[in-house]
């Protein structure tokens, strides 16, 4: 902790890649939704479109974890961080859906490791510390709340290339943070091999090992929870407010004050004697399920800003906590390949949330849709509440 307090430098990094690296995401699901509908993509590729960033880092984020434990975080991040730079740029010359599915696949890869790495430094650097998480999740989100209101904004005034101009601004934001870090938190470097690159079985292995360890097992639950309501934000959420008439600008707003409360909803740090960290992410997680569920029953635009204030209170409620559980729940040597393997969990939920959804509209309409699969997340949440107070010293 001494070490992570006195130097500026980290801070800015780790502070500084949260609020660029992760904010990417959002970002770009609005201006790659409003691109496929432009493109014509009905709502299934429009489905398949978003859930194809998640596709990769679903096989390969512990790896890249287990890279970053290995060989060094700042190293791996660096790497990563120019090939977003480089693809962001590509998109508005490439004007067709599979194009749009191929880049998504890749970016979905490099931006999603580099956002492991960030938690990565924290985990390493702050071991565990709510208040560095609160921070962490602060920044973030200011990031979550700038970004798609940009890209919005842009998309309407400026055209496509204004907007993804704006995401290529953002990886070059993300890139020089990583290059201001210092070069000593990584480990000396070791010749490299081939063999070091690639996959090792015994990896994931020890990764999923992890989740026998209660707290662990009960981060990865709620990370599930937490990403598939937000997978629905940043999908089928967009396309529903374009349908009710909302022009990018709007719809970025919306997404973006979401973001907005997030931030300081983080910086609450309550005490353990009011309320436990499991019932926190608890109540965050089913608060944010049940203000997007309730999304479609809604068309005009405050009572909408109303739903995405409550959801961003939830969502801003439960991550620090998550963050600082799974810190202190794992030895500093598997911080990356703990992080990874969340990830590999926000990966799965991303790619099947918007599949289903996108199948699902076509069967019974986007409204429905929305509710159905709302009603399932939030019986995930009462089950998992229902085993938490039948269970309660397993995860103190």
């Amino acid at each position: 902790m001494a070490r992570l307090s006195s130097s500026l430098r980290i801070l800015i990094g780790i502070y500084g890649t949260s609020l660029f690296a992760l904010s990417t995401v959002p970002m770009a699901s609005v201006i790659v939704s409003l691109w496929a509908i432009k493109l014509g993509a009905s709502p299934l590729w429009i489905g398949v479109a978003v859930a194809a960033r998640s596709f990769l880092p679903m096989f390969l984020s512990i790896h890249g974890g287990v890279l970053m434990d290995r060989l060094g975080t700042r190293r791996v991040m660096l790497f990563f961080s120019i090939i977003t730079l480089a693809l962001f740029p590509l998109y508005p010359f490439m004007p067709w859906v599979w194009a749009l599915i191929l880049l998504q696949l890749v970016t979905g890869l490099t931006q999603g490791l580099t956002w492991i790495g960030s938690q990565t430094l924290y985990g390493q650097l702050a071991r565990g510390s709510v208040k560095h998480a609160g921070w962490v999740t602060f920044f973030m989100n200011f990031g979550m709340f700038a970004g798609p209101l940009l890209g919005g904004v842009l998309w309407d005034h400026v055209g496509v290339i204004g907007a993804f101009a704006a995401l290529t601004a953002w990886s070059l934001a993300t890139l020089l943070l990583v290059i201001l870090l210092p070069r000593d938190i990584d480990p000396p470097m070791q010749k490299l091999r081939v063999m070091d690159l690639v996959p090792r079985w015994e990896d994931y292995v020890k990764a999923f090992a992890l989740c026998a360890i209660p707290v662990v097992a009960l981060v990865m639950i709620f990370t599930f929870m937490r990403i598939a309501v937000f997978g629905l934000q940043t999908s089928f959420y967009v396309v529903y407010l374009e349908q009710i008439g909302m022009n990018g600008t709007l719809i970025g707003l919306l997404v973006s004050c979401a973001n907005l409360i997030s931030g300081p909803a983080a910086l609450i740090n309550l005490p353990e004697r009011i309320i436990k960290p499991v019932w926190l992410m608890l109540l965050g997680s089913g608060a944010a399920v049940l203000f997007m569920t309730l999304t479609p029953l809604l068309s005009t635009f405050w009572p909408l800003m109303a739903l995405s204030v409550g959801y961003g209170l939830g969502m801003g409620l439960c991550f620090p906590t998550l963050l600082s559980l799974l810190s202190k729940a794992v030895p500093k040597t598997m911080q990356g390949m703990s992080v990874g393997l969340r990830t590999t969990v926000n990966r799965v939920s991303s790619l099947v949330v918007p599949l289903v959804m996108g199948a699902v509209i076509e069967g019974v309409g986007l409204a429905d849709s929305f509710l159905l699969v709302g009603a399932i997340l939030m019986l995930g949440v009462l089950i998992t509440a229902w085993f938490i107070y039948r269970n309660p010293n397993a995860y103190s």
